[in-house]
């Protein structure tokens, strides 16, 4: 029988998938992509526009730039979430993760769910508001697995 740190090669093939075929981790290729794109957009309106208004005005007008800067905010985000786990959780066992996936799935399709029925109010704000819901979430599911550790540690002992 496995032990509850250890699952028999799942985190394995969850490592794995989150590689590209050539061994390049999925996040760190994401994160250069987009900030090249960032510093690209921001060089070329700052080269056009020599004044911060309208280079500000220029970056909000334009799609493309919304885009890119929206993309940089997610990464950001991403980023930060990653930076509190490590911080608060450590490394996750391999229970945890396989937890999380399970869980993460249903809560994303509930959540998709719920975006339908204020389809009229949706905006950057309602956005953002899932998006910190998704993260109490996971923060408390990975709570929830570590006193539940500490209770069985406890009755081992």
């Amino acid at each position: 029988m496995p032990d509850n740190n250890q699952l028999p090669n799942r985190n394995n093939n969850r490592r794995q998938q989150a590689t590209f075929r050539s061994g390049i981790p999925r996040l760190p290729l994401y994160g250069a992509i987009t900030t090249a794109l960032t510093c690209t957009v921001i060089a070329s309106t700052v080269s056009k526009y020599p004044h911060y208004y309208t280079a500000m005005l220029y970056l909000a007008k334009s799609n493309t730039s919304m885009l890119v800067l929206a993309n940089m905010s997610l990464l950001l985000i991403i980023l930060f979430c990653k930076l509190m786990f490590r911080l608060f959780f450590g490394t996750l066992r391999a229970i945890e993760v396989e937890h999380l996936y399970e869980r993460g799935w249903f809560s994303v399709t509930e959540m998709c769910l719920a975006l339908t029925i204020f389809r009229d109010e949706s905006n950057i704000l309602m956005a953002e508001m899932f998006a910190a819901l998704l993260v109490v979430k996971i923060f408390h599911w990975l709570l929830e697995d570590r006193v539940d550790f500490m209770e069985q540690q406890l009755m081992l002992s």
